[in-house]
């Protein structure tokens, strides 16, 4: 059976190591494209991966495994509420990787319903402006018979 692209890419978060919940989270939120090329998830990615490889090297079982994972995050303060917050972990990764130059956030776009300074006067005199130009087109429309 063929798997959905929601899948593939759960299952390829969930190979380098990172927990249902983790894994959850990454793959609705970010593109396969994304998972595989934004620096701080690889970067992210890579440090699970190597992480998970030294536990079980010195003899760890899976479920002690789980359970010091589950730990890094309490000791860290990474929670929301009473709940693991795995978008603190990736913070974590993106700040990293902001620091050493590996990625340049793009500029978050402004308001478009901000609040540049008109005063009053200048809004009303827009508004007559406006008004004169309909004015002038309707005389334009109706020099042609329309």
């Amino acid at each position: 059976m063929a798997l959905t692209l929601y899948r593939r890419k759960y299952n390829y978060i969930q190979r380098a190591g990172f927990l249902h919940f983790e894994a959850r989270e990454f793959a609705r939120q970010y593109t396969a494209k994304q998972i595989k090329t934004l620096p701080y998830i690889q970067r992210m990615l890579r440090w699970r991966r190597l992480y998970v490889a030294n536990l079980r090297h010195r003899g760890y079982s899976d479920a002690k495994i789980i359970r010091m994972i589950k730990a890094l995050y309490v000791k860290r303060g990474w929670k929301r509420g009473a709940s693991l917050d795995p978008w603190q972990l990736l913070r974590r990764f993106r700040q990293a990787s902001i620091d050493d130059n590996q990625y340049i956030p793009q500029k978050r776009k402004g308001s478009h319903h901000k609040n540049i300074g008109v005063s009053k006067g200048d809004v009303v005199a827009q508004k007559e402006r406006r008004r004169k130009r309909l004015t002038e087109l309707e005389k334009y429309e109706i020099g042609r018979g329309r």
